[in-house]
């Protein structure tokens, strides 16, 4: 998840498990280069699927509710065409979601002083 790399308000245990998905596979596929095993990292964006309907909230409660930018999230086909084009090229990391999810990435990689003053 791009949340794995850039910071969202209310989102903070979330953003720390994909943070460590994230150091987890990098590490995989350092450990298994030899062996020819490659590691694809894909940090996604919002993806339109119903998993928020069964999320919990801080104190445990189902949510039972799709989140408000469900409307502008990808469409999962075309996040599968995105992933496998990525996979074909062999590519180690990336990023795919909406044009705010990707800059916020670069920012947050190339530009962290600027990121902080603008993330939300």
């Amino acid at each position: 998840s791009v949340l794995g790399r850039i910071a969202v308000s209310e989102r903070s245990s979330y953003s720390a498990s994909k943070s460590a998905v994230n150091a987890f596979f990098d590490t995989i596929r350092v450990e298994y280069r030899k062996e020819n095993i490659q590691v694809l990292l894909a940090l996604s964006g919002g993806v339109k699927t119903d998993i928020d309907l069964n999320a919990m909230d801080g104190n445990g409660k189902r949510i039972g509710a799709l989140p408000d930018d469900y409307d502008v999230a990808m469409a999962p086909e075309k996040f599968a065409k995105c992933l496998m084009k990525a996979m074909r090229r062999g590519r180690k990391e990336v990023v795919i979601g909406n044009m705010q999810e990707r800059v916020g990435v670069m920012l947050r990689k190339y530009l962290p002083t600027v990121y902080h003053r603008v993330a939300p």
